[in-house]
């Protein structure tokens, strides 16, 4: 996890992840409310592998949030904050090997569809530069979405907050991480992956699986992919096996990172893109992951 140190103080994080889009991963603050409400159903759009749904914050309508599981703590831009009037602490996070200051500040509520969520506590970044398809706003982290179940259907290009209907394929997570790990197998070996909507790629960390990888094959060239602290570059390499609870593949890509920065968390990053589904579920009343 990425470790933060206040100004004079430090404080150790409790993993080390990388996120090809931006992370703050960090330990949890009280969950605040979310509104009275069963479920509400928003579009989405998706630019490249991003989800993108729309959201509003103290009166400033049309601000386009990416889903994403693989930040604990929600982000909202520095442009977005400036309009706002909103500043904070300023406190330097480690994403991978590189170091950032954010601001971390507060808004009262971030409303999505029907869904408000109440005492919100954002981390100010800029994240506008993510990618040049769509303007970003923010990122609507872990922190918010586990507060209510959510079903992302990529072929009706909605979200529903509050209610899911499982596919046939699923796996349990333990809930008390500030991360939805994933139990995956790469040939024999069992690993813990990190659940990140909004990566596009497998992402091994290579110090944290060295030894532990049987029936991989690595591949010609390079991958570069863009973070809150800068550019990493990954080599390729094809699983001849891997499972996810009773999902099984034969021949999937993923890459390798050269990193030390991460040897206290999980083994590496599942990004949702790459395994192609129609709808992926987070039940976060029974702590259960589904996809078809």
């Amino acid at each position: 996890m990425h470790q933060e140190q206040r100004h004079s103080k430090s404080i150790s994080g409790h993993f080390c992840l990388i996120i090809p889009v931006i992370s703050i991963l960090l330990t949890f603050s009280s969950p605040g409310l979310a509104a009275d409400v069963s479920y509400t159903t928003v579009p989405l759009e998706l630019y490249g592998h991003l989800i993108v749904i729309k959201g509003t914050v103290e009166g400033l309508e049309d601000l386009n949030f990416v889903l994403d599981t693989g930040s604990s703590r929600s982000i909202l831009d520095s442009h977005v904050a400036a309009q706002l009037g909103l500043s904070g602490e300023y406190q330097l996070v480690s994403s991978l090997e590189q170091e950032v200051w954010v601001q971390r500040s507060f808004i009262p509520a971030l409303t999505v569809g029907d869904l408000t969520y109440q005492e919100v506590t954002v981390w100010i970044a800029s994240v506008s530069g993510i990618t040049e398809l769509v303007r970003i706003d923010g990122l609507i982290g872990l922190d918010l979405i586990k507060r209510n179940s959510i079903s992302i259907d990529f072929s009706k290009r909605t979200v529903t907050f509050g209610r899911v209907f499982h596919g046939p394929f699923r796996f349990p997570f333990y809930p008390e991480l500030p991360i939805i790990p994933v139990p995956f197998s790469a040939g024999e070996r069992q690993l813990t992956l990190l659940l990140d909507t909004a990566a596009d790629q497998i992402v091994l960390y290579a110090s944290k699986v060295k030894g532990k990888l049987s029936g991989v094959v690595k591949m010609e060239g390079v991958k570069q992919i863009r973070h809150v602290g800068g550019i990493d570059r990954l080599k390729p390499v094809m699983m001849k096996k891997a499972r996810i609870g009773n999902s099984q593949w034969k021949n999937l890509s993923a890459y390798l990172l050269d990193t030390s920065c991460c040897m206290k968390g999980p083994d590496g990053v599942l990004g949702v893109a790459a395994l192609q589904v129609a709808v992926l579920n987070l039940d976060f009343d029974n702590n259960i992951v589904s996809w078809e």
